[in-house]
């Protein structure tokens, strides 16, 4: 019995042996076949003629799939992108009796013929070596080649920037052979989705919207050639310039209005939130446009921040206004009050009646006619001494500091019956008043302008 189970054991061991050496042989003919077959496909084939020199050209098909979209940059006006680049033909002279097609590896792919298709609008190209070369040649029985490659490429994009950043943009790739001519190379694509992408492919500003296909014959000096193109449909995102432009520059403007608010006579707290409002704004301008190449037409952008500009400055303008009218009217008060004061002790210095009148005809009609403030001071050198020791001098010295204000009131055409102090002091209220129903109304005419210019920008550019 033991010697029965220890036949059985060596006769499975000797069985399995027999099966590895068989598979073996069987691999290693397979293998050999191969390597017989492509020794005969490269007998007495050149792979510097094309296929069918003498008669039709070739056919070429291309299609990619695109794996990413990288940086699309407008100051440079470029895009990049990686793809697998795919290229049929048929070469007759590589068709062989088999079903199974062969993979050429890279020391005998570079003894086949390959069509010298370029990228026209390329700027830069790298092919990728990791681990291997990614590069594979597949040769189908009825000499039907495929060869792909995976490519990154930058490449040129004419961008229109008018709407930007609510702009559309159409980049393409454009592909033609480099030497031959239609004589020798027809290019077309491989179908009507020979162009695709990975439908997880995101971008950080755009959105891919699709792609157009066309086919053309290209005209140059030194013959026709194939022409084949793609064209992306790019569509920008308005989020990151909505949150880091549009609702700073909004809130800038709104910030501006606050002066309306504030007392006319806080001039620090005006002119320094209408400064601040001002230069930051035309910061936050040049930051926007070191991003965007100089370009001689406005953008959509440039509008904005051009507008905004303008109702924060505008806002600082209104203050200036503002700031005069009330200084003005203020100075014709106390012009109004210095008088009033004059007068008063001058009457209580004369206890007759016709001297007080005298005195006071004499003032009015010094008042009407004086044309030059320096001329104040001389006319008022008879009037005596005051009792707080206000002198003619003193009073000429004062009306001199307050000359082009002065000048102004004087040259006001009051009633005759009025007197001289009393008029000065109601154009006075009545400057004060304006002022302030400016920056009451300017609370109401910012605001309403600003909404009306938004009414029509968003519309507009968000339409095109």
């Amino acid at each position: 019995m033991e010697t029965l189970m220890r036949y059985i054991y060596i006769s499975n061991i000797v069985y399995a042996a027999m099966l590895l050496v068989t598979a073996g042989s069987k691999n290693s003919s397979v293998d050999e076949e191969q390597s017989l077959l492509i020794d005969s496909l490269m007998d007495k084939y050149d792979r510097r003629i094309r296929p069918n020199s003498k008669g039709n050209p070739v056919k070429v098909y291309v299609d990619m799939f695109i794996t990413s979209f990288d940086s699309i940059r407008e100051t440079t006006m470029d895009y990049a992108v990686t793809m697998y680049f795919r290229q049929h033909w048929n070469d007759t002279r590589l068709a062989f009796n088999d079903t199974e097609t062969i993979v050429v590896t890279d020391n005998v792919r570079e003894r086949f013929w390959v069509p010298d298709l370029f990228f026209v609008n390329v700027k830069r190209a790298n092919f990728h070596y990791v681990t291997r070369d990614n590069v594979f040649f597949r040769v189908h029985p009825t000499g039907l080649i495929l060869y792909s490659v995976r490519l990154s490429l930058t490449l040129s994009c004419h961008m229109t920037l008018e709407d930007f950043p609510m702009d559309r943009q159409f980049c393409g790739i454009q592909i033609e052979p480099y030497g031959y001519t239609t004589k020798d190379i027809e290019l077309y694509w491989q179908d009507s989705n020979a162009v695709a992408w990975d439908p997880e492919l995101k971008m950080a500003q755009y959105v891919l919207e699709g792609s157009d296909l066309s086919e053309r014959i290209q005209d140059y000096s030194t013959g026709f050639f194939g022409h084949v193109n793609v064209v992306f449909v790019l569509t920008r995102q308005l989020g990151f310039y909505v949150l880091q432009t549009y609702i700073p520059s909004i809130l800038l403007v709104v910030l501006s209005w606050v002066s309306f608010w504030i007392d006319v006579t806080a001039a620090p707290a005006r002119v320094a939130l209408g400064i601040t409002t001002v230069l930051t704004l035309t910061t936050q301008g040049s930051g926007v446009r070191s991003e965007l190449p100089k370009v001689a037409y406005a953008k959509a952008i440039d509008i904005w921040m051009a507008a905004c500009l303008v109702f924060v400055f505008a806002a600082l303008v209104e203050f200036a206004l503002v700031n005069y009218l009330n200084a003005l009217g203020t100075s014709r008060q106390n012009l109004s009050k210095l008088l009033k004061e004059q007068l008063a002790k001058q009457r209580d210095m004369n206890s007759s009646e016709s001297e007080f009148k005298e005195m006071q005809e004499t003032s009015n009609n010094w008042l009407v006619k004086t044309s030059s403030i320096n001329n104040l001071g001389a006319s008022y050198e008879k009037i005596p001494k005051s009792p707080d020791g206000l002198t003619p001098e003193l009073l000429s010295t004062r009306l001199r500091s307050n000359s082009y204000k002065c000048a102004s009131a004087i040259s006001i055409q009051h009633k005759p019956e009025v007197p001289v102090a009393d008029s000065l002091f109601a154009e006075g209220v009545i400057l004060k008043n304006r002022a302030l129903r400016i920056d009451k109304l300017s609370r109401i005419i910012f605001p309403t302008s600003f909404l009306i210019f938004n009414c029509l920008y968003w519309p507009l550019y968000m339409m095109n």
